[in-house]
């Protein structure tokens, strides 16, 4: 495993999370209840993306306050900490509500081959991890969820064209981006022009060029095959709207991708052969980059290895997660898909009642 990839994470005290301990691999696949804690799970990684830059009070003002980070808020839990591993390293923070709102570190250190390394102490308000050990990978978590393309949505309205160095969560610049793409890695955006083709084979290309009357901004428009006049973004399906913004998320530039990619149900309303295609992107990039994704289909389920589902329970009250034991379930693999086993709630992973 790259050693920027994450092999464990344990998470305590954060939303639903009570006490999770989970084994990552390069290949992970969630599937769960809905409300059990998939969505979760992923944002724990926006949290530690804003802790490692800097930006932990923004991500609390942002997303509501200590008591809506918490599990169950401030009188039920004290504190939200975490533990990565890394290799033989790992490192941990935990952090508390202040008295303004904001939270601060409570500890925050580094463990080499199990002993500490370092320790930070305590009454910061942003990370120091950097200042006492540059060796910490500097990881890049990048979550997307792509759940509104509807016609109000953000997706289809003028965006800068100067924004499309990165690819927002949940796709709103993709008109930037691609243009960025387009000019500055061309062999990248042509792998999503053929790849969108496969599933839109009336798909000609994106016409990406500034808008006429505000030159400093951009729409996502497009070119029906033999046909030469631009159509809008509100002519686009849902689905190949979404499903070009997964495929521009697999073509990262190279000096940016991020070493662990996490989406959020990427096959929602997407055709099976788009489905069929996306599993074996999904499992191609798994060799080079940690990916994490999350789904409720059954066919996309199917396509995967036992071994690379991690089931998500909600337990009293708390989210549990664990991989598949495919020596436990040799059995029922033998007759069954891992769609069926789940359906009949033989590996959890099911609504409570």
């Amino acid at each position: 495993m790259n050693q920027n990839h994450l092999s464990r994470i344990k998470i305590r005290g954060y939303k639903a999370f009570g006490d999770c301990d989970v084994k990552l691999e390069n290949l992970n696949v969630l599937i769960g209840p809905n409300g059990g804690g998939k969505s979760n799970f992923m944002g724990f990684f926006d949290l530690l993306n804003h802790l490692f830059s800097g930006k932990l009070g923004e991500y609390v003002e942002r997303n509501g306050g200590p008591d809506a980070l918490l599990r169950f808020g401030r009188m039920v839990t004290r504190e939200i900490s975490g533990e990565l591993f890394f290799g033989s390293k790992s490192y941990r923070f935990a952090i508390s509500p202040a008295d303004d709102d904001r939270m601060v570190f409570s500890d925050e250190c580094v463990y080499h081959d199990g002993q500490l390394a370092f320790s930070a102490g305590s009454g910061h308000f942003e990370t120091r991890v950097r200042e006492f050990d540059s060796e910490i990978p500097n990881v890049r978590y990048q979550m997307f969820h792509f759940q509104d393309v509807s016609a109000s949505s953000p997706i289809r309205r003028l965006h800068p064209l100067n924004g499309g160095g990165v690819l927002s969560p949940d796709g709103r610049n993709l008109a930037s981006y691609l243009y960025a793409l387009k000019e500055e890695h061309n062999s990248d955006y042509q792998r999503v022009l053929k790849r969108l083709q496969i599933i839109a084979p009336f798909f000609e290309d994106f016409y990406l060029k500034p808008d006429e009357d505000d030159p400093g901004r951009i729409s996502l428009r497009w070119l029906e095959r033999g046909h030469s006049e631009p159509l809008g973004a509100d002519m686009i399906s849902d689905g190949m709207l979404r499903f070009a913004c997964i495929l521009a998320v697999f073509r990262y530039p190279k000096e940016r991708r991020p070493d662990i990619l996490l989406i959020d149900e990427p096959d929602l309303g997407l055709h099976p052969k788009a489905s069929e295609l996306l599993f074996h992107i999904v499992y191609l990039v798994s060799n080079y980059r940690q990916v994490v994704i999350s789904t409720q289909s059954s066919a996309l389920l199917d396509k995967f290895s036992a071994e690379d589902i991690l089931v998500v329970d909600r337990k009293d009250g708390s989210t549990v997660m664990n991989r598949l034991d495919v020596d436990e379930l040799e059995e029922w693999l033998a007759n069954r898909t891992i769609s069926e086993i789940w359906a009949n709630s033989i590996i959890g992973g099911q609504p409570a009642l």
